[in-house]
């Protein structure tokens, strides 16, 4: 093996020593690349949730029969406006706002008693980001490397 190269920590191939992908196992090596990415992500994620959110409360909240989705839907909304902010600062506290799955549960039925198809659709896709934050909880421990 040259100077010049390494060896893949993935595939074990060799690779150039400036490489930033592996081109064998097609890996990427810069980690704080991929790092962003997943953040901003996330985050956008849960900026469209918020707005549909926030949206389907309006619409329930104009509609008598749905007032108390509506209403639901707002105190929901306001507790997780601020959480893209905080996703992309990667605070430590984030993983431990998406472990629990009661409130989306909740959510679920009461959008579904109350709500409609649209609000379970919408909990559905609050699983998905759930699930990238909890897959990826170790870019919100930087604070504590």
């Amino acid at each position: 093996m040259e100077e010049d190269t390494k060896r893949c920590p993935y595939c074990g191939e060799e690779i150039l020593a400036t490489a930033k992908k592996c081109k064998h196992c097609g890996e990427w090596l810069d980690n704080s690349r991929i790092q962003a990415c997943v953040i901003k992500k996330i985050a956008d994620c849960q900026r469209i949730s918020n707005i549909v959110w926030l949206i389907i409360a309006i619409i329930q909240i104009c509609s008598i029969i749905c007032i108390i989705a509506g209403v639901w839907n707002i105190i929901a909304v306001c507790s997780s406006w601020k959480l893209p902010k905080k996703i992309l600062r990667q605070d430590n506290d984030i993983p431990s706002y998406y472990e629990g799955i009661a409130g989306l549960i909740v959510i679920a039925i009461v959008n579904f008693l109350l709500g409609g198809l649209i609000g379970v659709i919408l909990v559905c896709f609050d699983f998905y980001i759930r699930g990238l934050v909890l897959d990826n909880r170790q870019i919100f421990n930087k604070g504590s490397v």
